[in-house]
């Protein structure tokens, strides 16, 4: 399948978006500027011959799609994302059970938890893998969740409210590796953070529309990740992902 303009590439991934099992939506702020983001969620790899095909549609060439090929039939579940504009792609292969079954057994080194085959506005594809670390020590991470807050505007006095909940038992924290990318992820949303708190660390930052945008969204949907890092396209980012509704997402899609 081969889309040849933006009408029917927001058509075909509207046809995802209706099939999808869950979505997130999320912001990414750099030196660029801000940029929004949907993930379309599938919790078995059943569905990743109609992922394969839109990601054709971006010039994936072959040897890329036999990874992926290869990555799914292993995988619990499959993702894929783009901007609000659609001028990228990416699509992801995640491990969970996996990683389930090795905490079980008490095995808490690295894991590669998911993979990201990502398709830029520059025509290059990058490979990602997010290697989680079970168990990583707060001082590992919470500097770096104090870093995005700093970074992003918002008290520090709120940030440590909301990161005493932040415990190793408590988030999934990955770092990415890859050539051309150096960040780190932090899954909250198992951590139980209150509602509240998470409302008053972003209603503590500056009143601008972008984080006014971010505040609105996040009054209706659970947070969650936190990210941040470095990549060859955007140079430093920091990234507060949510959940999100189907309605939500389609909208971002149709616009």
């Amino acid at each position: 399948m081969q889309i040849s303009n933006k009408a029917k590439l927001r058509q075909a991934m509207l046809d995802l978006c209706s099939i999808a099992d869950g979505f997130d939506k999320s912001w990414s702020f750099s030196a660029k500027g801000k940029e929004e983001r949907f993930l379309l969620y599938f919790d078995s790899p059943k569905r990743a011959q109609e992922l394969e095909n839109i990601a054709i549609s971006y010039g994936f060439q072959a040897d890329w799609l036999i990874e992926w090929r290869a990555a799914v039939n292993d995988a619990d579940a499959l993702g894929i994302s783009s901007t609000a504009s659609l001028d990228s792609l990416r699509l992801y292969t995640q491990f969970w059970d996996a990683q389930v079954r090795r905490i079980n057994q008490n095995i808490l080194s690295p894991f590669p938890i998911y993979f990201g085959w990502k398709k830029l506005s520059d025509l290059s594809i990058r490979l990602d893998k997010y290697v989680s670390m079970p168990m990583a020590p707060a001082e590992h991470y919470l500097p770096k969740i104090q870093k995005l807050s700093d970074d992003l505007g918002f008290s520090k006095e709120r940030m440590h409210e909301l990161a005493r909940r932040l415990t190793p038992e408590q988030i999934i924290y990955t770092e990415t590796e890859s050539s051309l990318r150096t960040s780190w992820l932090a899954t909250v949303r198992k951590a139980n953070v209150p509602d509240i708190l998470i409302e008053n660390w972003l209603r503590s930052g500056k009143n601008t529309k972008d984080i006014q945008e971010v505040v609105n969204h996040a009054s209706d949907f659970p947070l969650l990740h936190l990210a941040a890092g470095h990549d060859s396209n955007k140079g430093h980012f920091n990234s507060i992902y949510f959940e999100a509704s189907e309605q939500t997402v389609a909208a971002m899609i149709s616009n």
